[in-house]
């Protein structure tokens, strides 16, 4: 048997090693692939999205929030602590207690979770 027989696996023996390089390329096209463009909302989803959060605020209730980031669509339970109107900004603490902050461009969805759950303080 040598490698050009048919059905050997020697044929493609060469072929089998792969440079980092060449492995963290093919895992960066892979992972551009699954890219995805920024979604646009339309008035009434603003509009939805803007009074959902209005009402986390004030009752400081937790939601799971969506929005976008490089590519992909990050979602995180968290609790409004500030909406900023100047900088256009959302400002949010998650489960672990860490604070962040996120562009109004850049959230497609938010959803108040079951008031059964408690308050956010009760975490």
């Amino acid at each position: 048997m040598n490698k050009l027989t048919k059905g050997s696996n020697m044929r493609w023996e060469s072929s089998r090693m792969m440079l980092p390089e060449h492995v963290q390329v093919l895992r960066q096209t892979h992972a551009d692939l699954e890219k995805i463009d920024h979604p646009l909302l339309d008035e009434q989803e603003l509009e939805k999205l803007n009074r959902t959060l209005c009402e986390a605020m004030s009752g400081r209730k937790r939601i799971t929030l969506s929005y976008y980031k490089n590519g992909y669509i990050k979602v995180c339970i968290c609790c409004v602590e500030k909406l900023d109107p100047i900088e256009r900004q959302l400002k949010i603490s998650d489960l672990y207690g860490l604070s962040r902050r996120i562009s109004f461009t850049d959230i497609v969805g938010v959803k108040l979770n079951d008031p059964a759950q408690g308050s956010f303080n009760d975490a």
